[in-house]
């Protein structure tokens, strides 16, 4: 909800449109008070908080909405920055992605090169090698995992007694 409020503050900041809508919602909010006061009619006090309700809901919806959701997770020193708007953090994020997606193609562009260079013998021993450390690194992961799941099991012990 304060991320709403905080679009619509922004907006109101940087559009007339959005200013002139919004005098016309505390307008139409003084008329409104003003009626409940004086007429003490509860349906029609009702009825203007509905057409007040549906003029704030199309109030908020920007003509370029931004993307719902969480935000990316940008990498420091971009993380440590608080005046990054909306825009600015996607588009590092995707420049990031496509550097990524890069050095991935040039690593895999050496590996194929590489390969071509070795014999037969050499693709053999090489994808020996390759596989035990495979078969290592999968060993450590399961013991790392495992170690994590004594620990909680030792914390939910410790917690219940």
């Amino acid at each position: 909800m304060s991320n709403v409020l905080l679009d619509v503050r922004t907006a109101l900041r940087s559009n007339a449109a959005w200013r002139s809508c919004a005098v016309q919602i505390c307008l139409v909010l003084a008329l409104t008070v003003g009626t409940l006061i004086t007429m003490k009619h509860t349906k029609l006090f009702v009825g203007v908080l509905l057409g007040v309700g549906a003029t704030v809901a199309i109030a908020q919806v920007p003509d370029n909405p931004e993307p719902v959701g969480k935000l990316p997770k940008l990498y420091k020193p971009y993380s440590l920055m608080e005046t990054l708007d909306t825009k600015t953090i996607l588009a590092i994020d995707k420049r990031h992605d496509e550097t990524l997606a890069a050095i991935k193609q040039l690593k895999q562009a050496e590996y194929d090169d590489i390969q071509a260079m070795l014999n037969d013998e050499q693709k053999a021993e090489l994808a020996e090698i390759e596989s035990q450390l495979k078969a290592e690194r999968d060993a450590y992961i399961a013991e790392r995992q495992k170690k994590k799941l004594e620990e909680r099991m030792k914390e939910k012990e410790d917690a219940g007694e």
